[in-house]
């Protein structure tokens, strides 16, 4: 028996291996199914599809180990490639190696803070720890109530991911909670409260409809409509966008998605591509959402929505710039726009340009990766929104 083994070692031990992977392959759609769980923003489907894919890989996978170790178990064969399988198999381990080190590095470094979004690993992580009420909402109210108490101020937030929070892990430090946390303490305690209705992507158009739909319903006194450049952007106009432009898609879809999620060294890897190849398109994305023949329907949308808010409540717009080098801000002119939409409507507009710009754009990003603005400029939002209130600069500092 001692003699059979060893002189069939190297088959057996690709047999064992061969069949294990093989074997393991069947497991594969059981802890798809459990750990599908965790994995957010990745659609059904999709998911289920690169399930399905590493299954079959797996299976063939297998069996092609079974069929190398009877080739390698020929002993003229083994002896002609010995050096050369195991260089290969060193390299290709050291590979691995220091891949899989290089992304603990990343995990330990980026684990607590966004990294781009929702496509970003980071985005996964600080998902799990935002808090949604029974509305859906974030926020750390059980529930929105339609009918609020008497003496009850209540203002109501619409916006996209910078007025969601994103990036932002203690929902008490974005800027809804501060202000109404500002209000309760400085004005009257017990007697304000805010409502954040944001949601990660919308647009004007969107707020709109939300607004038509739900938002009235709630009978605020204020709105505040958290505005963003990109909030320009519709579905017919992303549609057009998206066909004409060019993006850097490493994998097929939906591995790319998939890995650009989970991966830490191959997001920021991609993301140094982008920055090298891409920059000069992305910059003028925000540019072609207010070309000429584009504006006048964003305005018409903005617009409707300042007349339905003014029906029953006041409005304040609050303009968020992109945080970028604000010494050479190139978007200066669309805030101007939405400055003078807003002074024609009487609407009262908080424009954060300046404010944000005596600080240093580094200084208030989520991170590097991520240009949401970090706990630093949601306090500096909350500051503006309560001063252009209640004029009175001395109790909230």
């Amino acid at each position: 028996m001692a003699k059979f083994l060893s002189k069939n070692n190297k088959r057996l031990i690709f047999l064992f291996l061969g069949v294990f992977v093989a074997g393991f392959s069947f497991f594969v759609p059981g802890l798809g199914i459990y750990f599908s769980r965790h994995i957010v923003g990745l659609h059904r489907q999709g998911y289920f599809q690169i399930i399905n894919d590493l299954k079959s890989f797996l299976f063939f996978l297998g069996i092609a180990i079974v069929f190398f170790g009877f080739i390698l178990s020929l002993e003229r064969v083994w002896s002609k490639f010995k050096n050369i399988i195991i260089n290969t198999t060193l390299v290709f381990c050291s590979i691995v190696v220091t891949l899989a080190l290089i992304e603990i590095a990343l995990y330990c470094t980026y684990k607590n803070i966004s990294v781009g979004g929702a496509l970003s690993p980071s985005f996964y992580t600080i998902y799990k720890d935002y808090k949604h009420n029974r509305n859906g909402y974030r926020d750390n109210k059980n529930y929105y109530y339609k009918k609020r108490h008497q003496g009850i101020h209540r203002t109501l937030v619409l916006g996209d991911s910078l007025s969601y929070g994103s990036g932002v892990k203690d929902v008490n430090k974005t800027y809804p909670k501060l202000l109404e946390g500002a209000l309760n303490t400085y004005i009257s305690k017990g007697k304000f409260e805010v409502l954040n209705f944001s949601r990660s992507g919308r647009s004007t158009e969107e707020e709109l409809n939300l607004f038509k739909t739900i938002g009235k319903r709630y009978d605020p006194d204020t709105v505040i409509l958290g505005y963003y450049l990109n909030d320009a952007e519709t579905e017919e106009v992303s549609e057009e966008i998206n066909t004409s432009k060019k993006t850097l898609e490493l994998l097929p879809e939906p591995y790319e998605e998939f890995i650009t999620g989970h991966s830490y060294t191959y997001y920021i890897f991609k993301y140094m591509l982008k920055a090298l190849f891409l920059n000069e398109q992305n910059k003028y994305f925000i540019h072609s959402l207010y070309r000429t023949d584009r504006i006048s329907k964003h305005i018409d949308t903005l617009e409707e929505l300042i007349l339905l808010v003014q029906e029953k409540s006041s409005m304040i717009i609050v303009i968020f710039p992109v945080i970028t080098d604000f010494n050479n801000y190139p978007y200066k002119y669309i805030h101007k726009i939405i400055k003078e939409v807003a002074t024609r409507n009487n609407v009262n507009v908080i424009d954060l340009l300046p404010s944000f710009k005596a600080e240093g754009y580094r200084t208030l990003r989520v991170s590097r990766f991520d240009s949401h603005p970090n706990e630093k400029a949601h306090l500096l939002a909350a500051k503006q929104i309560f001063w252009s209130l209640y004029k009175d600069r001395a109790s909230f500092k």
